[in-house]
């Protein structure tokens, strides 16, 4: 490791880094000791430029003093945001050592030397730079693992596509620069090319399947072993320069051993084989799911028939009764006993169906199983012998093509994702295929679209041959379709132009700016239209004064009652404003309305369709989900003035945060009316291509939150454009967590625990309730709790009711905030409390739900959708917030009702509604609360930044629920089912994991 001083927790930590960080924070960290020697220098202050996730940190010596500068905002106490080609805050010389790793290559090229300028000018003497240079080599590795990321994703590797927009730096012409500034230097390479794109892929891969543990392993082994598996000779990836006045040169030697290199490239390709085998046994553990399943369904098959027998014994006792009675007795027992048979044997018959579907279901796997179990022990054999195996297939290759193994590693990669969603027989098809030649690993990938854009080839099919019945619309409002242009090819402004020309709502009008174009197609297009239709309306402008500005430019020509927006390069459906138009015939009072949305490449193939929800202001804070297609009332548009310079890339959303500070009548339309065309450069096609759109979202919503006199941080979601809205607490209110238990103390202790130690909002107390425990050692436990503050245990000793019990647990506590929790959860992150706190003291905001895993990592609780799975259901169930449908898990959001499994609420508006509803006696009491809330004019709201594991039923067996429960919840939800706001009608609420609804 790079410190003696590091603790064996932080050297663990270190190790674990992926491997191409580590070995340059190694090289680095070795080369600052031995200057801080040569020196005499006890500590050394560092300035690390773009070190935000970087952890050289971890590799230096804790008495050293680290100074992080980067341009993107963050939490680390010792972080300096700003801009290091022009770093003002610090003045000459006030840094010992200047390092900046893989930061050169991102800055743009006329800016390069002012970055380095500044560097060794805050430096007392030695700057440290690393990164790639512009040599063929790398440039094609790059390329090679960009296009095998975007194979897997869809869209580019971020930073790869960046070095690529800025290009490489030119190795000699920062050699050229500090020879002619009078610095010296020395060069350290690191990363030999052929082990990096090794890793790469390979990372990503794994990535791709979620198998962090297997990748941890390999990374693990690699930062060990580095100077034993980095050759000294070849090409390498990196390049670090030692730059002094005085000619500092750090000494670094590999001890490169082949064998330990080729105990590496096996661990990779032995990691694929297990991965292999991994989702041979995933396989049986669904058919052992389904079998459980088939085993329920029986049981109440059972209770059914049994049900119907005693309805036989009853009317047989009719007999008993003397005559007169009997007669009166049956006629008033007669229908309700064939009213109980019909609906028993509709029951059955539902049973019946769902059984014959599941033997249907099991037999489609068994089958599957048998198919791949030929293949499956053949690849076994072949597993027993990995070494030799692959050491072999890996000569061959290189032998008969001559390839590079940059080459053969991508041809790798694709067979890894043929492998991943097609199964080994495809794949093993494929691969012999490659070995004779037959044709090439891209050609054998083909198009492989995921499941959702399958579905919606099928949905738009059935969308096409219906037979849609238009009417003529007594109100017709003039709608303005606003578009400025710039620069865009003719063919993509024509197609743009036509879709409004066949709309099948004729009283528009198509107002065009041109924004300064250079591009004589460009112009010539837009004067051919001019001629065309008199309802379409074009100004020129004399010089660029970009989106916004155009913009309005193009609103001053609009007359509309009502504006909607469309880009230069994309289309709408011809029965866009026809929808629009029939929502305003019958809600004329609307201000703002949304549609659904979907993609359009070069080739015209509709695909990525967001079915959104209705309006969900959470989400809109999150990220800006209405997007297209967006029409506004023109007097509320002029009243906020429209588009304003200086938000541009966000400008939309800063407009819609505006509209909305205005009204509250909007309205969601759930049809896909905007196709969103997918170009190079596009936000379509990667929403990181306008980077400044970022920072003009987090400007617009700080102004909106300020108007609103609501104080607030604005910080980055979990990507580009994605916002989390932080919420300031006012004083430190009480919270009081109620957790009902019986018996299960390990279980307990583990809820206890989390609480007590990941817990950073202190004032909070523990409510623990036990309701009929019975264990000596449970008893036990409680007892070492009573020198806790906050912790009060109570005993409530009657027949177990959910509702009834944290009802009465309520009374004795002392909270301003009620958060129901279950014993069988586990805190995951210090910020829970206060995230969920934060947002339950918002006056707008009843129930508040937490992000609720498995203890695998998958979503147990991200939501309840109404009519999911029959009554409701958990969406995203057993999938990673990273893979859910648009990652919708990933952002706070609205729902119709949250789970009470960790559920917080004011005590006031618990109290408003009348605490839970004792009609529920295991489960349904969470949703009906959360319905009363929605019902009392509350938002219900799920926050991702709450995380906790949840052991779903592990103290109560969901097989116990009673009847009544299910009965009533079914009456309760009725009005919802199906009708959820918060789900797009166009989704099935057949399964948890969303999928298109082909039944409509």
């Amino acid at each position: 490791m790079a410190s003696s001083g590091k603790s064996t927790e932080q050297q663990e930590q270190c190790l674990k880094i992926a491997a191409d960080i580590y070995s340059r924070n190694y090289i680095i960290s070795e080369a600052i000791k031995q200057y801080k020697k040569e020196k005499g220098l006890k500590t050394a202050k560092i300035l690390d430029v773009g070190g935000r996730g970087g952890r050289l940190e971890l590799f230096l010596d804790p008495e050293d003093e680290v100074v992080l500068l980067d341009i993107r905002p963050g939490e680390e106490a010792n972080l300096i945001v700003g801009d290091a080609t022009d770093m003002k805050m610090f003045k000459d010389k006030s840094f010992d050592i200047v390092t900046s790793g893989d930061v050169f290559e991102h800055i743009p090229a006329e800016r390069r030397e002012r970055f380095v300028s500044e560097c060794l000018r805050v430096s007392k003497d030695l700057m440290i730079l690393a990164g790639p240079f512009g040599t063929e080599g790398v440039a094609k590795a790059e390329k090679t693992a960009n296009e095998y990321f975007k194979k897997l994703t869809g869209v580019q590797h971020e930073w790869l596509r960046e070095h690529q927009e800025n290009t490489l730096p030119v190795k000699k012409d920062l050699e050229d620069f500090l020879k002619k500034q009078g610095y010296k230097f020395s060069i350290i390479q690191s990363n030999n090319l052929e082990n990096w794109i090794i890793l790469q892929l390979f990372q990503y891969f794994t990535h791709l399947i979620t198998a962090y543990e297997n990748l941890e392993k390999v990374f693990v082994f690699y930062n060990q072993n580095i100077q034993k598996i980095e050759p000294a000779q070849g090409m390498f990836y990196r390049q670090i320069f030692f730059v002094s006045q005085k000619n500092f040169k750090p000494s670094f030697h590999y001890t490169y051993e082949r064998a330990v290199q080729n105990e590496f490239f096996a661990q990779v390709f032995t990691t694929i084989s297990e991965l292999y085998h991994g989702f041979s046994t995933e396989a049986h553990k669904v058919i052992k799911n389904k079998e459980e399943q088939i085993n329920g369904k029986e049981a109440i098959i059972q209770k059914l028939n049994a049900d119907l027998q005693f309805k036989d014994v009853e009317i047989n006792s009719l007999q008993d009764l003397p005559q007169n009675e009997k007669i009166t007795v049956q006629k008033e027992t007669q229908m309700l006993y064939e009213s109980t048979i019909q609906d028993l044997k509709r029951e059955i018959r539902g049973k019946d169906e769902f059984k014959r579907k599941l033997d249907k279901l099991i037999a489609d796997k068994d089958n599957y199983i048998r198919g791949i179990e030929p293949d499956y022990m053949q690849f076994q054999e072949v597993r027993r012998s990995w070494f030799f195996v692959i050491y072999k297939i890996w000569r061959l290759i290189k032998r008969l093509f001559l390839r590079s193994p940059v080459s053969i590693l991508r041809d790798l990669g694709q067979g890894l994702v043929i492998l991943k969603k097609h199964g080994s027989y495809e794949c093993w098809r494929c691969f012999k295929n490659y070995l004779y030649g037959k044709s090439k690993a891209e050609s054998l990938l083909g198009e492989h679209t995921n499941a959702i854009n399958v579905q919606y080839q099928t949905y738009l099919t059935k969308q096409t041959n219906k037979e849609e019945a238009y009417h003529e619309l007594p109100y017709q409002p003039l709608i303005s379709v606003i578009m400025p242009v710039c620069n865009i090819q003719a063919k993509w402004l024509n197609k743009a132009i036509k879709s409004v020309l066949h709309q099948i709502y004729q009283n528009w009008e198509l107002c065009i700016h041109d924004d300064g174009s250079t591009k004589e197609e460009t112009l010539t297009c837009l004067r051919k239209w001019q001629e065309k239709d008199k309802r379409i309306k074009i100004s020129f402008g004399k010089r660029r004064q970009h989106i916004s500005l155009a913009s309005n430019a193009a609103l001053s020509l609009a007359k509309g009652e009502f504006v909607t927006f469309l880009d230069h390069d994309d289309t709408l459906t011809s029965d866009a404003l026809y929808e629009v138009a029939q929502r305003l015939n019958k809600h004329p009072e609307l201000d703002l309305l949304y549609s659904d949305e979907d993609k359009v490449d070069e080739e015209e193939v509709l695909m990525d369709p967001f079915f959104k929800p209705d309006w969900s202001p959470d989400l809109f804070f999150s990220v800006n989900y209405l997007c297209h297609l967006v029409i506004v009332r023109k007097k509320i548009g002029d009243r906020v003035e429209w588009f304003r310079a200086g938000y541009e890339g966000a400008q939309d959303y800063d407009f819609l945060l505006r509209v909305i500070g205005e009204t509250s009548r909007i309205l969601h339309i759930p049809k896909v009316l905007y196709h969103w065309r997918m170009l190079k450069g596009s936000t379509a096609k990667d929403v990181s291509s306008k980077s400044y759109a970022h920072e003009a979202g987090v400007k617009a919503l700080k102004e909106y939150f300020n108007n609103k006199n609501i104080k607030v941080t604005v910080k980055q979601g979990f990507g580009s454009t994605n916002y989390k809205v932080a919420y300031k607490i006012q004083g430190t209110p009480k919270v009081s967590i109620i957790i009902p238990f019986k018996d299960q103390v390990t279980m307990l202790k583990k809820c206890v625990n989390s609480i007590l130690l990941k817990t950073k909002y202190e004032n909070y107390e523990i409510i623990l309730v036990s309701n009929n425990s019975k264990r000596k050692n449970t008893f036990d436990y409680l007892k070492t709790l009573e020198r806790k503050k906050n912790i009060k245990v109570l005993h409530h000793d009657v027949k177990f009711n959910f509702a009834e019990l944290n009802n009465w647990a309520v009374k004795q506590t002392a909270g301003e905030y009620l958060l129901f929790l279950n014993n069988d959860t586990e805190v995951i992150n210090k910020d829970w409390l206060r995230e969920l706190l934060v947002n339950a003291s918002r006056k707008e905001v009843g129930a508040v739900g937490a992000k609720l895993l498995y203890p695998d990592g998958t979503i147990q609780h991200a939501g309840v959708i109404l009519g999911m799975t029959g009554l409701a259901g958990h969406i995203f169930a057993h999938q990673r917030a990273a893979e859910t449908y648009y990652r919708l898990a990933k952002f706070r959001r609205n729902y119709l009702a949250v789970t009470a499994a960790c559920l917080m609420v004011a005590r006031e508006k618990f109290n408003e509604i009348g605490g839970f509803n004792e009609k529920f006696t295991i489960c349904g009491n969470d949703v009906d609360l959360c319905l009363s809330l929605y019902e009392k004019g509350y938002l219900n709201v799920y926050t991702p930044y709450a995380k906790l594991y949840h052991h779903e039923s592990a103290t109560r067996d969901p097989n116990k629920i009673p009847k009544c429960d299910f009965d009533i919840s079914r009456q309760r939800y009725k009005p919802y089912l199906g009708k959820d706001p918060y789900y797009n009608p166009n989704l099935s609420l057949a399964k948890e994991i969303p999928a298109i609804n082909l039944d409509l």
